[in-house]
């Protein structure tokens, strides 16, 4: 299940949103809420250990889909991940897989989640 992760509160850097943090073992989830809880922004990141993907959503800017490289090329040195051109195309099976994680997810935030996630992968087909 997804948990939440404390963020410092030097790490909202914004008084318009706030940043909340979300990860499992498969999961990463960032979510931007604007101060009336309407979610502004996400980025779920998926397969985390193994091919890491994210699936970008802007109320401004719509869908994005990247590739992630974590940085970690050397043991001695830890880099800030980048996205990069993605290695596999995303995964439907994304959805039902996010459903069962997000369980605990405000009701609200998770329905919207889903949808976006469904209609993400309507434009593809």
């Amino acid at each position: 299940m997804l948990r939440q992760i404390p963020l410092h509160p030097t790490s909202q850097t914004s008084t318009e949103y706030t940043k909340h943090w979300f990860q499992n073992e498969y999961f990463d989830l960032f979510l931007w809420l604007t101060v009336t809880g309407q979610i502004k922004s996400f980025q779920l990141c998926y397969n985390r250990s193994q091919c890491e993907a994210v699936l970008v959503w802007d109320n401004v800017q719509g869908f994005s889909f990247h590739g992630v490289d974590d940085g970690e090329f050397s043991p001695n040195k830890n880099m800030t991940p980048v996205f990069t051109k993605p290695k596999n195309k995303p995964d439907p099976a994304l959805i039902s897989r996010f459903e069962h994680d997000s369980a605990q997810l405000a009701p609200e935030i998770r329905r919207f989640l889903v949808h976006k996630l469904s209609e993400f992968f309507t434009l593809l087909s």
